[in-house]
């Protein structure tokens, strides 16, 4: 009794360790350990530099830091796209609004270019170091906090409503995959009006051209449909939409 609840004890804490690992990769912890590591490398080479009266500032005011940090948080945005493009997560909001991740290009590059001035060209300015510092951390945070997970598994007719079924007759609705008249406002799980406008995206999109692809009719397969309809630039390689009235 005492050995299997001291196994039991175990296999519980080392569960409740790796949710939180979880939990904090998800919040962008890979993206700010990789700045901590960062920035305490620049700290240990500027306090020791010579003639310094302020080490902290003397910190940020290193020309190989602005290339270092402003890169990672470019490439945690590259992580967000290539996350769009794989169909492992979609932008929250952006259902009905597929431009969005399009659109956020402009203020992610917008912020990078201002995070990089501070750094190289704006160091006498004393807030500005700190203010592009935290401008980085900011990039990296929205990069990954403003995506929501993807389906593990097809997503079919009797699935509960949440995050990812809503996602999805939202983009629906917006490729005008739905029956004319029909309102997706009171839709919650999948049923047979999201259905019907799932097997109309797929055979606008081809979607069911091969036999194997039969025993797909009306399933948003996680690998397959839900990839094409998370697509960033949907507008330079697809989906189709169902109807001409579809944008």
């Amino acid at each position: 009794m005492g050995s299997g609840s001291t196994l039991y004890s175990f296999e519980g804490q080392v569960a409740a360790m790796l949710d939180l690992v979880k939990s904090f990769l998800g919040f962008g912890g890979f993206w700010l350990a990789l700045i901590a590591a960062i920035v305490g490398v620049a700290y240990k080479v500027g306090k020791n530099a010579e003639g310094t009266s302020r080490p902290e500032e003397a910190v940020l005011r290193q020309r190989w830091l602005a290339p270092a940090l402003v890169g990672l948080a470019m490439g945690a945005w590259v992580e967000h796209y290539l996350r769009l493009t794989l169909g492992w997560s979609f932008l929250r909001g952006s259902g009905p609004r597929p431009w969005l991740p399009a659109v956020l290009i402009v203020p992610v590059v917008g912020l990078a270019t201002l995070a990089w001035l501070g750094f190289l060209h704006w160091q006498r300015a004393r807030p500005w170091p700190w203010l592009s510092l935290l401008v980085v951390v900011g990039l990296v945070l929205a990069a990954t906090n403003l995506l929501s997970p993807g389906p593990k598994s097809a997503l079919k007719v009797g699935d509960p409503g949440g995050g990812e079924v809503r996602y999805l007759q939202q983009r629906l609705a917006y490729l005008a995959c739905f029956e004319p008249g029909e309102s997706i406002e009171g839709l919650t799980a999948f049923e047979g009006q999201t259905l019907r406008a799932v097997v109309a995206f797929q055979q606008a999109n081809d979607l069911l051209d091969h036999r194997a692809d039969l025993g797909s009719i009306g399933v948003v397969r996680h690998r397959r449909e839900f990839p094409l309809l998370t697509r960033p630039f949907y507008f330079l390689h697809g989906p189709k939409p169902c109807t001409n009235e579809g944008i």
